[in-house]
């Protein structure tokens, strides 16, 4: 991930490097500036260097001498190469290996219909020096942050992390009292809004267009306008699987060694699957010392049986009023998940030797991957399970996964040597 931060028609923004430097665990790779003084422009980017590791790379990344287009960008974009090979048919020329160019060439073809185009995690602002405008967009999913705020007097100022944010604001904003309540009543608080009055997160899907007399918000991508066809549903898990392989050998586009996140469940088994063949593709699991850890025995196993490097990281003694303070610290927003701590040693232990990590966070809840799903009655599973994802595919999805060849040899595994 990297940093992005930035403001336009600021009167005097004092903490520029103290702000950037909130960004640094975000991108301790490079970090730089890009200014239009005449525009009243500040744009500022913290990286991590994933694709194309030279300068050249490096961002603020302008489209040309005259700096007709500058971009910062924090994500990755997996449909990057097509895209490339698209617009060099159409005449584009690039000058790196970078995802970053691939959307800067295509925002000069395409305008504003290159955010439909792109398959991938993204926050980032464009400034379109031509039409003196600045383009911030957000992810389909919304995996990466952008919070932004718009003064009366036509001011805006954005950046990947409130701390950041929070330095070059001409103000300190007041706590929201909505949010708060949110936290305690849902233990988090919902997509559009921020812990701080006036400062909001843009949606995700969207893209924001901020110019002298004009501002609008354009919603580019829903997931309600994917059509819904009518094919078997035995078609339908041949395409996903297709499609599923596809996708994980999409998220191996890499200049840096790529890990995997094994925890032994469905989600994390399933790509480690479609993913083994990569070179030296290193799947980690997290246990505790003196504690049941079944789940990581499991992921050993399945490492072992479909070839890959396996390192465990087995936490002992942990310090877990320490560790709640530096996660908290380290939290822009109040969240009442406790799995951030676990999280957040994961990420640490593997940080020290690799940059980029796949998981499967979220896919057992899609597709019933849970063997606690079994023991539910008929009557509950139909109602509580339709009530939940109220989708006829994602009901089907969940009869397909206990077919699955995987799962049936990790139960085997886990039954023959842990019960």
């Amino acid at each position: 991930m990297c940093g992005i931060i930035g403001s336009k028609n600021a009167n005097n923004l004092i903490n520029k490097q103290l702000a950037l430097s909130y960004l640094n665990k975000r991108g301790p790779d490079s970090s730089n500036e890009y200014f239009d003084i005449d525009e009243n422009l500040w744009l500022g980017h913290t990286r991590l260097s994933i694709q194309d590791l030279s300068e050249k790379a490096n961002q603020p990344m302008s489209s040309d001498s005259n700096d007709s287009y500058v971009i910062s960008f924090n994500g990755e974009i997996y449909n990057s190469l097509d895209l490339k090979k698209e617009l060099i048919i159409l005449g584009s020329k690039f000058k790196t290996r970078s995802d970053t160019e691939v959307i800067l060439e295509g925002f000069k073809v395409w305008g504003l219909d290159v955010f439909q185009k792109l398959e991938g995690m993204f926050a980032l602002v464009i400034w379109d020096k031509y039409e003196k405008q600045l383009i911030l967009a957000r992810d389909s999913i919304g995996q990466k942050p952008l919070y932004y705020y718009i003064s009366p007097r036509n001011e805006i100022y954005f950046a990947s992390n409130l701390k950041s944010l929070l330095e070059i604001l001409p103000f300190n904003p007041k706590i929201s009292k909505k949010a708060f309540a949110y936290t305690l009543s849902l233990g988090y608080i919902p997509n559009c809004q921020t812990v701080y009055e006036d400062i909001k997160s843009l949606e995700q899907g969207n893209l924001l267009v901020f110019s002298k007399n004009n501002l609008r918000i354009k919603e580019f991508w829903n997931i309600k306008n994917i059509a819904f066809n009518n094919e078997s549903f035995e078609s339908k898990g041949a395409v996903f699987e297709s499609l599923f392989e596809k996708v994980c050998k999409e998220h191996l586009l890499s200049d840096v060694p790529v890990g995997l996140l094994l925890s032994g469940g469905l989600d994390s088994s399933t790509i480690a699957y479609f993913t083994k063949d990569s070179k030296d593709l290193t799947a980690y699991s997290l246990g505790f010392e003196n504690i049941d850890n079944s789940d990581s025995i499991i992921a050993s196993d399945t490492a072992k049986l479909l070839g890959l490097n396996f390192v465990p990281l087995i936490i002992k003694n942990c310090d877990i009023d320490k560790l709640m303070h530096e996660v908290s610290k380290n939290q822009v927003q109040p969240q009442g998940y406790s799995s951030f701590l676990t999280w957040y040693l994961v990420s640490y232990y593997i940080s020290q030797s690799t940059k980029v990590v796949l998981s499967g966070d979220g896919g057992d809840e899609v597709f019933g991957g849970y063997s606690w799903y079994k023991k539910i009655n008929k009557k509950e599973k139909l109602f509580n399970f339709l009530r939940a994802i109220r989708n006829k595919v994602d009901y089907q999805f969940y009869n397909l996964s206990s077919k699955s060849k995987l799962l049936k040899i990790s139960k085997n595994i886990f039954n023959q040597n842990y019960h």
